[in-house]
């Protein structure tokens, strides 16, 4: 996972952080405005959505995407 968001982010010129799941989380809320892309796997993503949510004022406001092959879904 993390050789692959790297090697992703360095094609673009893009700064990667690592973070575990409730560091993110703790920062989402502290410091959301430091995040311009979170990239997680399904479970942590979901969570981390539900949660920034809160930032919205609803967790109907919070978004994802789901990609594949074929599609992508928001």
């Amino acid at each position: 996972w993390r050789d692959c968001a790297g090697a992703a982010a360095a094609q673009v010129g893009a700064e990667v952080r690592f973070l575990n799941v409730d560091h993110a989380a703790y920062e989402i809320i502290q410091n959301p405005g430091s995040f311009d892309v979170v990239l997680t796997p399904n479970l942590f993503g979901d969570i981390l959505v539900d949660l920034s949510a809160v930032l919205s004022g609803s967790r109907g406001l919070g978004y994802s995407g789901n990609f594949s092959d074929s599609a992508a879904v928001y």
